[in-house]
């Protein structure tokens, strides 16, 4: 394995990382119900992964290698709630024109389950990985886990528990491996699952 040195995201890396993580997420089933129109998604997934790498850096912490072949968006202790003002902030305010009046129903649907997931799953302050993925390339290397890393160690520092949701069964066993428990789980459409997670501070 590749032994991988991570470091806080620059913004002048953004675009990469975002790159990296459209081509990680690029079969996932959260963005397929997010923009269900084939011809559309790779523009949505782009726009959408820029303003969440965005988020992180405005109102967390995002790690990521120098070559920003994968990227963690971890949300700081007291910052996990994205409020209306935060995402409207990072840039998500056009998002209506971006999915429709159907896409708003069913990013608000995700909202609603993924905000149950956490008060499940977490009282108190925590930390939240809201998002972290590798380029094709890059996976399998060790890169993941060192981006995970970067978190939990500031977790574990504080004696704190992290959250996170994931949607394929394949990423709760690339959890429980670093020490996630499933908290929460639930059907978010057909096809479509979502898993809650936990970790305790080490």
């Amino acid at each position: 394995m590749t032994e991988w040195i991570v470091q806080k995201l620059e913004r002048p890396q953004l675009t990469a990382a975002a790159a990296s993580l459209v081509a990680a997420f690029a079969d996932d089933p959260k963005p397929r119900y997010m923009q269900p129109n084939d011809k559309k998604r790779e523009s949505f997934n782009r726009w959408f992964f820029e303003k969440t790498v965005n988020y992180g850096l405005m109102w967390g912490e995002t790690w990521t290698d120098q070559n920003a072949s994968g990227a963690a968006v971890w949300l700081r202790p007291g910052e996990t709630e994205m409020t209306g003002w935060r995402t409207f902030r990072a840039g998500f305010s056009t998002l209506p024109f971006r999915v429709g009046f159907g896409g708003i129903s069913r990013f608000n649907r995700l909202d609603q389950i993924t905000g149950r997931m956490r008060k499940d799953s977490v009282t108190g302050p925590y930390w939240y990985l809201l998002v972290l993925g590798v380029a094709p390339s890059a996976q399998g290397t060790g890169l993941g886990s060192a981006l995970i890393g970067a978190g939990t160690r500031r977790a574990d520092a504080d004696g704190l528990p992290c959250h996170l949701e994931t949607e394929t069964a394949r990423n709760v066993e690339f959890y429980q491996r670093r020490g996630f428990a499933v908290t929460a789980e639930s059907e978010i459409a057909p096809g479509f699952r979502m898993w809650g997670m936990r970790r305790e501070p080490g």
